[in-house]
């Protein structure tokens, strides 16, 4: 008789910043800006390369819009899941690019950041980097791709009880 092997994340029970709606809000919110502001691209190669692909650049001031058809496409064509394979099968991990190169793995991985508000410099141990890395975990999920972030981080400079507290607190959330 073969016992199936129960994989944890699959009866993991992640925890949510944001409720399917505002999930969606967040997904139109998205694609109206990349619509109507876009962004700002330097290399002149990718910028004709998003073009090729439908979306409008401004080639003088280097901006790139993206019509939400095109940004529906390239959702609709992200590879929910890619395996890298170990030496031993039970150490492989299925982890999960589209304009370049069609139906290759992508990872929705953002670095969440928040300011000190003293001195406006990076605060890696601040809780709100890791409640936002939640609501980017939980986009990637809206997406059906893995995700990827920076968690665990702290801004002590000794090992120490702020580096214990801001490292625990984030695994914690």
């Amino acid at each position: 008789m073969m016992i199936e092997k129960i994989r944890p994340e699959k009866n993991m029970q992640y925890a949510e910043l944001l409720n399917p709606d505002e999930a969606a809000r967040v997904h139109e919110a998205s694609a109206e800006l990349l619509e109507s502001v876009g962004i700002l691209v330097h290399s002149e190669k990718a910028r004709r390369i998003f073009a090729h692909h439908g979306c409008r650049v401004d080639a003088r001031g280097g901006g790139v819009k993206f019509p939400r058809a095109v940004v529906e496409k390239y959702q609709q064509a992200f590879v929910p899941a890619f395996t890298f394979k170990g030496r031993d099968p039970q150490f492989d991990k299925t982890i999960l690019k589209q304009m370049v190169k069609p139906q290759s793995p992508n990872i929705y991985a953002a670095l969440s950041t928040a300011a000190d508000m003293r001195t406006g410099s990076y605060a890696p141990g601040a809780i709100e980097t890791g409640i936002l890395q939640m609501a980017h975990s939980q986009m990637a999920h809206f997406y059906n791709v893995p995700a990827g972030g920076y968690i665990g981080l702290s801004g002590a400079h000794d090992n120490d009880a702020q580096a214990g507290y801001e490292t625990g607190m984030k695994w914690a959330i």
